[in-house]
């Protein structure tokens, strides 16, 4: 099923605030282009999933790309890897940590090639409650090639982590006017 961006796909598990974890990542810096970001990506977790094969290493989470905006239009600095406490593969590679806090976030259901509308969906929460800047955001995923060819049964967490200073007045996390507790999440 393709749903055109700016349209709302109802497979979509609904946005919710959460609190997570920091959480480090390890794997490979790039600098990708909006149409490059999936290959870009793809590439640098074929290649950490055999060095983590290769030494027998587990990761403690789902592989995940971090993406941050850059200067340049339609362009992002991505950091593709694994939670890896303590990794010790015998390689040089990256580090960065996914930010605790106050996040929200949508499960994808579904092929990559559609995932642009939970990105919408994700922006429209956003927007709605004036939340205009994001330096940061990371896909986790869930369920995908690795584990099945079948599309359908994919699952892509898509999270960005909020501003320290929300909620602001007049924009409640909670249903209920109070802020999100650890453990708690409200569905929008």
């Amino acid at each position: 099923m393709n749903t055109p961006t700016g349209q709302v796909d109802p497979r979509v598990v609904g946005v919710e605030v959460v609190t997570r974890a920091a959480v480090p990542i390890v794997g490979f810096r790039a600098t990708a282009s909006l149409c490059a970001l999936r290959a870009r990506s793809s590439a640098a977790l074929r290649t950490m999933s055999v060095l983590l094969e290769r030494a027998g290493v587990w990761p403690a989470g789902p592989a995940t790309v971090i993406l941050r905006p850059n200067n340049r239009p339609d362009s992002f600095e991505i950091m593709a890897g694994y939670s890896l406490p303590g990794h010790a593969l015998g390689v040089d590679l990256a580090t960065d940590r996914l930010p605790g806090g106050l996040a929200v976030q949508a499960v994808h259901p579904g092929s990559w090639d559609t995932l642009l509308g939970t990105y919408d969906q994700v922006g429209e929460w956003l927007a709605a409650r004036h939340v205009t800047e994001v330096p940061l955001m990371w896909e986790e995923y869930l369920v995908g090639p690795q584990a099945t060819e079948d599309v359908h049964a994919w699952r892509t967490r898509v999270v960005v982590p909020l501003p320290g200073t929300w909620p602001a007045r007049g924009n409640p996390a909670g249903q209920d006017g109070t802020p999100v507790s650890p453990g708690r999440s409200t569905t929008a």
